[in-house]
């Protein structure tokens, strides 16, 4: 899953919006006001004002389980565990789809609106024939891990020599 762990600016607001800012900040998840940032030889402090929600880099595990649950309590019916077969078409339009449930038995769900959000290679996009309207090939790749009990108590960010290292302190050290 191409994806990222650190949460500032809108994203903290957006939390603090949908009502998930304090219980995600109740799982323990680190959580500062400031990065420290260097660029070659030059240091550069960064602070967020402290009416802002600041900065945080919660496991995904974490992180996706309370939208889970929100999604849930806001009246949504999550079925996890569950993979697409096919859609369900009616005059040209999807109008829901066939799955394997997570116990195995064959699903037919009716939908008002079907959001392919499969990442990337979406069966979803393919089945419907989605256009592709922006590609560009890849400047940069990354990787990241999961590492312990090394000293970081705030973001950290560095770029130099044609590379750039992000380091976030993150749940469970």
């Amino acid at each position: 899953t191409v994806s990222t762990a650190a949460i500032g600016g809108a994203g903290g607001l957006l939390l603090r919006e949908w009502g998930l800012l304090d219980p995600l900040l109740a799982t323990g998840v680190p959580h500062g006001w400031s990065a420290a940032v260097t660029i070659g030889p030059h240091e550069l402090p960064i602070t967020v004002p402290p009416h802002r929600p600041g900065m945080m880099a919660p496991r995904r595990t974490v992180l996706d389980a309370l939208l889970v649950d929100a999604a849930r309590a806001a009246g949504a019916t999550v079925l996890e565990g569950t993979s697409l077969r096919g859609l369900r078409w009616r005059d040209g339009r999807v109008v829901g789809l066939d799955a394997t449930g997570s116990d195995g038995d064959d699903l037919e769900i009716a939908a008002a609106l079907v959001v392919g959000a499969d990442g990337v290679g979406s069966r979803v996009a393919r089945a419907v024939g989605a256009e592709t309207y922006e590609q560009a090939p890849s400047w940069i790749s990354g990787m990241y891990a999961f590492v312990a009990d090394v000293d970081i108590v705030q973001n950290e960010l560095a770029f130099g020599g044609g590379h750039a290292t992000l380091a976030f302190p993150t749940h469970d050290d």
